[in-house]
């Protein structure tokens, strides 16, 4: 039995899609408060089916979701409280992050082909795997001071080479 925990906001959409989840996933998922359990005999289907949970927490849609079942695709996520030292910084960079009017997120996805979602201090990034690896080095370069343009560069010299 695995328990990942969810934001309330996002409960009621994975309670909506429980019996889709089920059959997709081949276990037996119980929501309780904050809290969604999965069951299986397999212990790998419950591992895969973790980061599913979690990209349906962070505001992901069911369909991208889905994508993870798939070994090539891969949920990379980034919490902001373990790397920045207080709020301010937190607030700071989250903002550099999504950027004016969203373009930098959107710069991030569209560049990395990658969908992305902030909640609270997490950013989660969902995609190819490679993508999601590439993608998620520039946000932390940016978290860590980096320039935009020299972060938008890296993304452009390494989005296509397949040996990071």
């Amino acid at each position: 039995m695995q328990i990942i925990r969810i934001p309330s906001e996002r409960i009621k959409y994975i309670r909506e899609h429980k019996n889709r989840l089920e059959r997709e996933l081949g276990l037996k998922v119980n929501i309780r408060d904050n809290a969604v359990e999965l069951f299986s005999e397999d212990g790998y289907t419950e591992y895969l089916s973790i980061d599913i949970i979690k990209a349906l927490g962070l505001g992901f849609d069911l369909d991208d979701v889905l994508k993870l079942k798939d070994p090539e695709y891969m949920l990379g996520i980034i919490d902001l409280d373990e790397i920045l030292p207080n709020e301010k910084m937190i607030t700071r960079q989250l903002g550099r992050v999504i950027g004016t009017r969203g373009i930098a997120k959107r710069t991030f996805e569209n560049e990395g082909n990658v969908k992305i979602r902030i909640v609270d201090h997490s950013i989660g990034i969902l995609g190819l795997r490679h993508d999601v690896e590439v993608i998620k080095r520039a946000i932390l370069k940016l978290v860590s001071g980096s320039k935009h343009s020299t972060v938008m560069r890296y993304i452009t010299d390494h989005i296509h080479d397949e040996s990071i």
